[in-house]
C-alpha cells in the first residue's frame, strides 16, 4: 500500500471529473466531462453538465451516439467566441464511455463539488493535473 490512498496512479493519467464551474478554471488542460446529450450536429455535439449548464464538444467520433444518453468524455477545455454560451468548449482526445441514462445529476454533481473543495482537493492528486498545456 502507497502512504496516500487517496493518490491516483501517475501511470493512468486520469484527468479530473469537471463541471461547467471547473471548466472555467481549467482552459487549456484535460479533463473529463459527464453530461447527457441534447443535441448533436455532424461532429458537434451539446451536453448538459452535471451542473445544468450546456456545453459544445467537438467530438472525433459519434458513431451510436444519441441524444438524451449520458456519456463520459476526455476532452481539452478550450475557449473560444460563439463555441457556446459560456465561450467554452471542449475538444475530445479521448474514448467516449456512455453511462446509464438513469444517472442522477444532482448527486453527480455534488461528489464533482465536494472532490474540488480545498479542503478535499488537498489530498487528492490527478496526474493530468500536473500536465503541460494541451
Amino acid at each position: 500500500m502507497g502512504e496516500n490512498l487517496l493518490e491516483v496512479d501517475s501511470r493512468s493519467q486520469i484527468p479530473r471529473l469537471c463541471n461547467l464551474e471547473m471548466l472555467s478554471k481549467r482552459v487549456g488542460t484535460k479533463v473529463r466531462v459527464v453530461g447527457r446529450i441534447i443535441s448533436m450536429n455532424g461532429d458537434n455535439l451539446v451536453m448538459q453538465t452535471p451542473d445544468g449548464a450546456k456545453v459544445m464538444c467537438v467530438v472525433g467520433q459519434n458513431a451510436g451516439l444519441k441524444t438524451m444518453q449520458v456519456v463520459e468524455i476526455y476532452a481539452v477545455v478550450l475557449s473560444g467566441a460563439n463555441r457556446s454560451e459560456h465561450n467554452l468548449y471542449l475538444q475530445q482526445y479521448g474514448q467516449i464511455y456512455r453511462w446509464d441514462d438513469m444517472t442522477n445529476m444532482g448527486h453527480l454533481d455534488s461528489a464533482i463539488k465536494l472532490m474540488d473543495h480545498p479542503r478535499i482537493a488537498k489530498h487528492i492528486r490527478f496526474p493530468a493535473d500536473n500536465c503541460a498545456n494541451y
